[in-house]
């Protein structure tokens, strides 16, 4: 169970039909599909006091960050449930302060068997992520506990979200309880790139706006944000190198940019949740907004009667300036960016314009 997410991770549940899916059909709501399922209609209980993650064989940063998240993802409760909850169980104390409420509340039904504990491990210490990283995993759900085998973290990273996916919370008008039915789980994915794009040039995002797409591509197992950073509208990356480029660029040069500080923050938060993220420096076309601080870089267009128009176009090809400029702010967006891939676009450089 979780809070609702931004309107991209309805989309991105739709993609994941064609993009992640194996095939094997689930029942429960795990999403996408698993590559192999195992169901049964055995009901397990949780229940936040009494369970545990723990880690049993190779544990990192990633991995503890990501129990800390799903605890809170797999035991969430909306604000007004525990103020509800709150405030019965005030009432009840005070109607029956030597426990007769907690008899008086007991169920019919028939105790379920408890799960207690998840134990994860993880196989092997490579947090290498990039197009070849192993993300299998194996679920296995039993009492009293379940368990996550992944060769890597990023794999255990699945495991968790598909775990959180199973777990069923029920509101009874007093409290909430959680469940979870006896199931095994063999997952892996379909195609090692699984990515969606956001365009921040056109439309700037702010940082948490970035985040939320984030989220939504962990909640569906994605694994890559193709950043489209710049684009002809504006250039929101704050380059040290070339300075200009957002000062004169971005549609605000305070409030409207990615500093390096911002990139590296969105890099860490993508990669806690298995994502790469490969950014997009459109070129040679597309480049208006560099012009805008460093004119010099763009080709000047000419009318018919051969007379300059005054306005400028895709780069410069003629001169040596134009790339010892695209040298220099490659080499800095590769040391800002820790991905193997670059998108720098190619498209629409038309001959005559």
């Amino acid at each position: 169970m979780r809070a609702a997410t931004p309107l991209a991770a309805l989309w991105l549940s739709l993609a994941c039909a064609v993009a992640c899916g194996g095939g094997a059909t689930l029942a429960a709501s795990v999403w996408p599909q698993p590559q192999s399922v195992t169901p049964t209609s055995t009901p397990l209980s949780l229940s936040p006091e009494h369970f545990s993650f723990s880690a049993v064989g190779y544990n990192s940063d990633i991995l503890s960050r990501a129990v800390d998240r799903y605890r809170a993802i797999v035991f969430y409760r909306f604000p007004w449930q525990q103020q509800q909850q709150q405030q019965q169980q005030q009432q009840q104390q005070q109607q029956w302060p030597h426990g007769r409420a907690a008899r008086a509340g007991q169920s019919s039904e028939a105790p379920r068997a408890a799960l207690t504990s998840l134990r994860i491990d993880v196989q092997s210490n490579n947090e290498t992520l990039g197009l070849d990283t192993d993300e299998s995993y194996t679920l296995a759900v039993a009492a009293p506990a379940a368990t996550i085998s992944a060769r890597t973290v990023f794999g255990a990273l699945r495991g968790l979200e598909t775990f959180a996916q199973l777990v069923e919370a029920a509101w009874d008008g007093t409290s909430t309880s959680w469940s979870i039915n006896a199931t095994t789980i063999d997952d892996f994915p379909r195609f090692s790139h699984r990515g969606y794009l956001v365009d921040t040039s056109r439309h700037f995002l702010p940082l948490v706006v970035l985040e939320q797409h984030i989220d939504a591509l962990a909640y569906n197992k994605f694994n890559v944000l193709h950043w489209h950073i710049v684009d002809d509208q504006s250039f929101p990356f704050v380059s040290t190198r070339w300075p200009k480029l957002s000062e004169e660029g971005a549609y605000d040069p305070v409030h409207q940019i990615y500093s390096q500080q911002d990139v590296q923050h969105i890099v860490q938060y993508a990669r806690d949740r298995g994502v790469r993220v490969v950014p997009e420096f459109d070129s040679p076309g597309h480049t208006r907004s560099w012009g805008d601080g460093y004119p010099d870089i763009l080709t000047p267009c000419y009318g018919l009667d051969g007379k300059p128009t005054g306005e400028l176009y895709a780069m410069y090809p003629i001169a040596n300036t134009t790339y010892e400029f695209v040298y220099n702010l490659f080499k800095e967006v590769r040391d800002t960016f820790p991905d193997s891939y670059l998108h720098i676009g190619g498209d629409e450089v038309c001959a005559i314009r």
